[in-house]
């Protein structure tokens, strides 16, 4: 049975958000999506005695934030979110405002083996930087960071990106890292961002704005990670204190934001028991701002030309039975310069937690379940046939996607204005935009954007309203 907060109303109330229904939800903000924004945005708002309400298509929260639990022995591995980073906003947020322990993690250096996953040859390990080389390139990457882009730290996202835009964040990341001699930097990036795309293709702001200083230093200090080794705690916790301010199960079939009848943006939700109204002085979105994902809402031409240019990746991960491998085993293109997957492909696989292998995978475009589980179970039997992995049992016990994944545009469009068009949407329509696609994919920015980008400005207009 789901219960509402006292916002619940069954007669025609007179209010800024005038209801012409018999039985309304009245909220100052009505939020989609109920990941890792969503449910910061929430909690932001709330404990600042703003009424909230969540619309959330599955039956948690969380998001991307992936758990598989092993049924013979109960242990967690994290396949979604791995890390946060070794800050006191992280801090404040999980331990001090949620209650969940957390612990820290360092970065330990591991033996790996490589093979071409393509045709399953094992690959000789080329000799990483010396740890002498990578921090001094470190240390060149964080001060060219703060001297020329500082208005790209604090999970401020491209938001802040001058215009016209500088010519050296256009050029592609590897091009960029070249010319300022900080090649040793690529490899590290590659590895933390998780798909990031083609480096020799994407461009320089859409790197830097994922790799900040609080990502590099978190390298060499180490990460925060939920002491229990289970990241979904942090939503279990959530969503106590959100209680009934969550529509679980649920999506927006309709979102009019040009509602003159009741002066406000009106949300008609599909439930489980059955449809729901929403009347909200204002609107956060957290979902990909994807044309095809935002049907209900009734999105304007700017809007929509807008997120008509994004083009999208892919990317998924799980977990599989352990055929008998203890050490990662990497799929290295022997044609890259820098040894980087050829995608679509699976990047790695490596032991877990559970004693299971677990295994992530990209791709150029938006995958679909069945293409990533047919390109597993090919690498699979590829690296079998070589002996790269013993010819154990390895059924697929866990699969994800994260697909549509990393929403960009090209070099002329971020050239034209796209950065600028697109973060200048905030408030517009009563509506306001976080996630993924405007911080990047790690939480702890987007926690970082959320609070410093989005809340004061949701809170300067409702003071408005």
């Amino acid at each position: 049975m789901l219960f509402f907060s006292a916002s619940l109303v069954l007669t025609v109330l007179a209010s800024t958000c005038q209801a012409t229904v018999t039985s309304v939800i009245e909220k100052d903000v009505a939020i989609i999506g109920g990941g890792a924004a969503g449910t910061y945005a929430a909690i932001g708002l709330k404990d600042r005695s703003k009424s909230v309400i969540i619309i959330e298509k599955d039956s948690i929260l969380g998001g991307h934030t992936d758990t598989y639990i092993d049924k013979s022995n109960g242990r967690h591995v994290n396949v979604g979110v791995q890390v946060l980073h070794n800050e006191q906003l992280v801090k404040d947020y999980v331990t001090g405002r949620l209650g969940v322990p957390l612990a820290l993690r360092t970065v330990a250096a591991s033996e790996s083996v490589n093979a071409n996953f393509d045709n399953g040859q094992r690959i000789p390990n080329v000799p990483a930087a010396g740890s002498q080389v990578l921090q001094d390139a470190a240390q060149r990457y964080l001060a060219i960071y703060r001297s020329r882009f500082p208005y790209l730290e604090d999970g401020a996202g491209a938001a802040k990106v001058p215009f016209p835009v500088p010519e050296e964040l256009l050029l592609p990341f590897t091009t960029w890292a070249q010319n300022n001699n900080l090649t040793a930097i690529v490899p590290l990036c590659y590895s933390f961002l998780q798909n990031v795309g083609d480096l020799f293709n994407t461009t320089a702001v859409d790197v830097l704005k994922g790799f900040p200083p609080s990502l590099l230093n978190s390298v060499f200090t180490g990460f925060q990670v939920v002491a229990s080794g289970d990241h979904q705690d942090i939503y279990t916790a959530a969503s106590k204190i959100l209680a009934g301010d969550v529509l679980y199960n649920s999506v927006p079939k309709s979102i009019n934001r040009s509602n003159k009848k009741d002066k406000c943006i009106r949300v008609v939700v599909s439930t489980p028991r059955g449809e729901q109204v929403i009347l909200a002085k204002k609107l956060i979105i957290t979902i990909n701002p994807l044309v095809n994902e935002l049907k209900a809402l009734d999105l304007s031409r700017s809007e929509s030309s807008l997120f008509s240019k994004f083009h999208t990746l892919g990317y998924f991960a799980g977990v599989t039975d352990n055929p008998g491998i203890n050490t990662t085993i990497t799929n290295v293109d022997p044609q890259n310069p820098y040894g980087f997957a050829r995608l679509p492909g699976i990047f790695n696989f490596s032991p877990n937690a559970a004693g299971k292998m677990s295994f992530y995978g990209g791709s150029m475009n938006t995958i679909s379940n069945a293409d990533g589980r047919q390109l597993l179970l090919k690498h699979l039997e590829t690296l079998k046939s070589t002996g790269v992995i013993p010819t154990g049992k390895t059924d697929i016990l866990f699969f994800t996607n994260h697909s549509p994944y990393q929403l960009r545009t090209s070099a002329q469009e971020i050239k034209n204005g796209f950065y600028r068009d697109l973060y200048g949407l905030q408030g517009k329509n009563g509506t306001f935009w976080t996630g993924a696609t405007l911080a990047n994919h790690d939480s702890t920015l987007i926690w970082k954007y959320t609070e410093r980008e989005v809340i004061p400005k949701v809170l300067s207009a409702l003071e408005g309203h």
